[in-house]
C-alpha cells in the first residue's frame, strides 16, 4: 500500500492502469472506494454515508499514452484526516486491486505560510501476544514523534493489532510515559490516562498532549511508551526527539 501526504483542500487524482502483457485494457469499468478512517465512512461523490459504496472511474482518452489509465478526481475535503481507497477490477475469474492511503496533512494559511497538522494520526501493526500479559508481550514497530522546543502538541496515535484491526482502547488505563534511553532509564514525564482523549467509531484513538513545559530548550532523544498499565503491556513505542526552536536571530 502507498501512502501518499496531500495538501487538504485539493485535489488528489487516484489513476491505475490496466494492461494484459503488452496490451493496454480499454473501455473497462473500474471502481474506486474512498473510506474515511477516522470515522469508518464511505465517500458517494457528494457526501460521506455508513454502507460501503464505490464510485466509476472515468476511463482516459485523447492519445495513446492515455489509452487503459483510469481516473477518479478526489476533492481532499480541508482538515487534517486519512483516507483509505482501493479499486477492485475484476475480468472473468482475474481480479486485480490497487490500494493507497491520503494523509491530508497540510494547508496554506492566508499569508502563504505552511501551517503542519499538529501530530497527524500514526498507525502501527502490533506484533503477536506471545503467552503472557507482561511488560513486552506484545512486539510493535517503533514511530517516531517530534516536536520543537517548548512546544505544546497533541499527539494522535491508533494501535492495529496483528490481523491489522484497530485495538479498543476503551475500559484501558492508558499512561504515556518519556524515558531518557541512560542505564538505568530515567522517567522525564508521563501523561496519565485522565488526561488522553479516547476517541473513533471503536474508540481506537488516543490523543496525547504534551505540555511546552515538558520539552527542554535543546536537541534532546528520548523513547515514549503507551501503556496499557491496568495489564501492564505496551501498546505502542518509539523515539521523542526534540528540537531547538529560536523564534529570533541577533
Amino acid at each position: 500500500m502507498t501512502i501518499t501526504a496531500v495538501e487538504y483542500g485539493q485535489t488528489f487524482r487516484i489513476r491505475v492502469s490496466l494492461w494484459n502483457n503488452q496490451t493496454m485494457l480499454t473501455g473497462k469499468t473500474v471502481a474506486v472506494s474512498i473510506r474515511r478512517q477516522s470515522d469508518g465512512e464511505y465517500w458517494t461523490g457528494a457526501a460521506w454515508q455508513v454502507a460501503y459504496v464505490t464510485i466509476a472511474m472515468t476511463e482516459l482518452t485523447g492519445n495513446v499514452a492515455l489509452e487503459g489509465q483510469y481516473e477518479y478526481a478526489f476533492a481532499v475535503p480541508t482538515g487534517a484526516e486519512r483516507y483509505d481507497w482501493n479499486v477492485k477490477y475484476t475480468e472473468g475469474s482475474f481480479t486485480t486491486y490497487f490500494r493507497g492511503s491520503l494523509n491530508a496533512v497540510y494547508d496554506l494559511n492566508a499569508s502563504g505560510n505552511l501551517i503542519v497538522a499538529g501530530g497527524g494520526s500514526t498507525s502501527v501493526t502490533l506484533g503477536p501476544v506471545v503467552g503472557t500479559t507482561l511488560p513486552g508481550s506484545r512486539v510493535s514497530s517503533p514511530i517516531a514523534l517530534e516536536c520543537f522546543a517548548n512546544e505544546a502538541k497533541s499527539f494522535v496515535l491508533t494501535a492495529l493489532d496483528a490481523n491489522g484491526d484497530a485495538v479498543d482502547l476503551s475500559g484501558m488505563t492508558l499512561r504515556f510515559v518519556v524515558i531518557n534511553s541512560s542505564v538505568p532509564a530515567e522517567a522525564q514525564f508521563k501523561v496519565e490516562d485522565a488526561d488522553i482523549t479516547v476517541s473513533g467509531v471503536s474508540n481506537e484513538v488516543a490523543t496525547v498532549p504534551v505540555l511546552a513545559t515538558n520539552v527542554p530548550n535543546a536537541t534532546t532523544e528520548w523513547h515514549w511508551r503507551l501503556w496499557n498499565i491496568a495489564v501492564p503491556a505496551v501498546l505502542l513505542n518509539g523515539t521523542f526527539k526534540v528540537f531547538p526552536a529560536k523564534k529570533d536571530t541577533a
